[in-house]
């Protein structure tokens, strides 16, 4: 890791951080959108269509530790949905 940070605590490494880890799951894999490329040569009657798709994993990242942290610091990947109430006045 390169950098950890807890609110104001911010640990940078040189270039690493020894002993920090990542704890994450897997959401499966996947690919992703089709890209299209084309090879032609003037004067030759040569042209060949290319597709491409690339693989991937999804992770979700659970934890983070490292030198000068919170053992298992969490990490809240959820995002909080909160409706507010608008009343007829505007306020």
């Amino acid at each position: 890791m390169l950098a950890i940070g807890d609110g104001d605590k911010l640990v940078v490494g040189k270039p690493t951080i020894e002993g920090a880890k990542v704890f994450a799951t897997s959401n499966g894999d996947g690919l992703s959108a089709k890209i299209y490329g084309m090879k032609y040569k003037a004067k030759t009657r040569y042209s060949r269509r290319i597709g491409h798709r690339q693989a991937f994993t999804e992770l979700t990242i659970n934890s983070i530790s490292g030198a000068g942290m919170k053992a298992g610091t969490q990490i809240d990947t959820k995002k909080s949905t909160t409706k507010e109430e608008v009343t007829e006045n505007g306020s």
